[in-house]
């Protein structure tokens, strides 16, 4: 699911180790609705890959292709649907790879991202949780039927070339040179596949709470380990693991996480993204959090973006921002009116909306339901050009909560008028 890629990391570890000097933030910046429960992503080039699950067969899961090209409103370009269930997915080359819940693997010809296309498969037999590939070889995680390695030099006809049958395997595989990392529940195994054909255990270490998501970074692990937080483990010994060092935040419950420079990025099942510092793996400490109100769950991390999978709101596009940038952004004045989405979205009980002024106008930013009908007026006086944001708290003019649902909110400054949708749940 999340290849390891020494180039990438080469050019971003400078970024981020500057980064770490200062104070940072998680910013969102765009939002996709796939229509579905999106539960893995995978980035290549300027395309987001989105696995969409279902909960029975031929009830709408498959693959979404989304254009990230522009971050601020990425757009679906592509989609295949298919008969199972995607709960995972990664990319190499031409071709996506999607670990099908109930049909196995199944391998999506991607070189033209608007038609992609399935031109091969591999029933696992049992349920295919997760994926990721390596070289020539896909290494499929099956509940029922343990580690399966697919020979998909040929993606056509993917053949099985070798298998690990331990006690059930879960979600949760890295593989990185010649070592497999996979989850069985509790225990993070490391397994030799230098030899494809003969894979073998050469450690295991077993956690207190389940294991949902494993990254590898140098001579350590980081697993998700369900409401244990992140769980950080030396593994320059297979055969003599530690834990190091762990990171428990309140009503959090990880589900995934992906590690880049000094941050590891840590999703909860309970929703929402924390960014942890982990420069010293001893002492994790944390940076900032964003709250995303649905199960969040996979998430890669490309350049300064870091893009979320969730459950039933689609993929969402966060950035990575010193402070003390955005402070300066606020000192450089717009070029256009501009009304940007709130966030977060959907929220409970408060959300932001922000807006950009070129030249001093009357502004009028106001609620509305979807009848028309208006709930609160937030600002309605003369502003300077800038930047500005307010918040509001989900109540009417009276100060009574508004029930959830679909709100309308309006910005007009001067004779420009533009409105956007929110969500509203408590």
């Amino acid at each position: 699911m999340k290849r390891y890629n020494l180039i990438f990391i080469s050019l971003l570890i400078p970024v981020l180790q500057i980064l770490a000097q200062e104070n940072v933030k998680l910013q969102l910046v765009g939002r996709y609705d796939t229509k579905g429960y999106a539960r893995d992503v995978f980035v290549s080039g300027i395309y987001a890959y989105v696995a969409d699950e279902s909960f029975a067969p031929n009830q709408g899961g498959g693959l979404r292709v989304i254009d990230i090209s522009n971050p601020n409103s990425p757009i679906q370009v592509g989609s295949i649907d298919i008969s199972g269930s995607a709960e995972a997915v990664d990319v190499s080359g031409s071709y996506a790879f999607i670990a099908d819940w109930y049909y196995g693997l199944r391998v999506i010809d991607v070189s033209n991202p608007q038609t992609p296309n399935e031109i091969g498969n591999y029933d696992t037999k049992g349920n295919a949780a997760d994926i990721e590939v390596s070289g020539s070889f896909a290494y499929v995680t099956d509940t029922k039927y343990g580690l399966r390695i697919i020979d998909v030099s040929n993606p056509g006809t993917p053949q099985e070339t070798g298998y690990y049958y331990p006690p059930t395997l879960q979600r949760g595989i890295f593989i990185k040179g010649n070592y497999a990392y996979v989850n069985s529940g509790k225990t993070l195994r490391i397994l030799d596949v230098s030899d494809p054909t003969v894979p073998r255990e050469l450690g295991f270490y077993t956690t207190n709470y389940e294991i949902h998501g494993i990254f590898i970074y140098n001579n350590y692990a980081f697993l998700a380990n369900d409401v244990n937080g992140l769980l950080i483990l030396d593994i320059s010994n297979p055969v003599n693991i530690s834990v190091i060092g762990q990171y428990t935040p309140s009503s959090f419950s990880a589900f995934d996480v992906y590690v880049a420079g000094n941050y590891a990025y840590v999703t909860s099942s309970y929703g929402g993204l924390h960014l942890v510092d982990i420069s010293n793996p001893y002492s994790p400490k944390p940076v900032s959090a964003y709250t995303l109100y649905a199960p969040s769950w996979g998430v890669f991390v490309s350049v300064n973006y870091i893009y979320v999978a969730t459950h039933n709101l689609g993929l969402y596009i966060l950035k990575l921002e010193s402070i003390t940038d955005i402070e300066q952004d606020k000192n450089i004045l717009p070029q256009q009116i501009r009304l940007f989405q709130n966030y977060p979205n959907p929220f409970n009980p408060t959300t932001t909306i922000t807006y950009e002024l070129p030249r001093t106008c009357e502004v009028n930013v106001t609620i509305y339901n979807t009848l028309g009908q208006k709930i609160r007026t937030l600002v309605r006086k003369q502003q300077t050009a800038g930047r500005y944001e307010v918040m509001w708290d989900g109540r009417d003019e009276s100060g009574q909560e508004v029930a959830s649902g679909v709100y309308i909110y309006q910005l007009r400054a001067g004779e420009f008028v533009q409105t956007r949708k929110m969500i509203l749940m408590r």
